[in-house]
């Protein structure tokens, strides 16, 4: 009976913890990490932003930039985006893991005081 009460006195202080609770920290681990990405203005003229993707790593793949939904531009951390645009959205590889997004009125606020170097 102590023996079984020895053992039972570690789960009681310091929970059980299944292995598919610990699968699903690791993806809200990896969710989490994702997100910390974003978008962040690097210049602006009359007619574009200038937008960055700020944070570090990003998913393996290729860097897939949308104007509205619509794809847009391929390969490269900057994109100039036009004004004109409404929502901007970037994902990474296929089928496309998605990083960032903002609207363009957001981003265009920022203009006056770019945060990105």
């Amino acid at each position: 009976m102590k023996k079984l009460l020895l053992l039972a006195i570690p789960l009681l202080l310091f929970g059980f913890t299944s292995p598919s609770s610990n699968s699903k920290k690791e993806e809200a681990a990896t969710h989490k990490k994702m997100l910390a990405n974003s978008l962040c203005v690097a210049s602006c003229t009359t007619t574009h932003i200038r937008v960055k993707i700020a944070g570090d790593p990003l998913p393996p793949g290729t860097i897939n930039w949308y104007l509205d939904g619509v794809l847009a531009a391929t390969g490269s951390r900057i994109f100039n985006v036009p004004k004109t645009a409404t929502v901007v959205t970037v994902t990474v590889g296929s089928p496309g893991v998605l990083i960032a997004g903002d609207n363009i009125s957001t981003l265009n606020a920022q203009c006056a005081a770019p945060p990105c170097p």
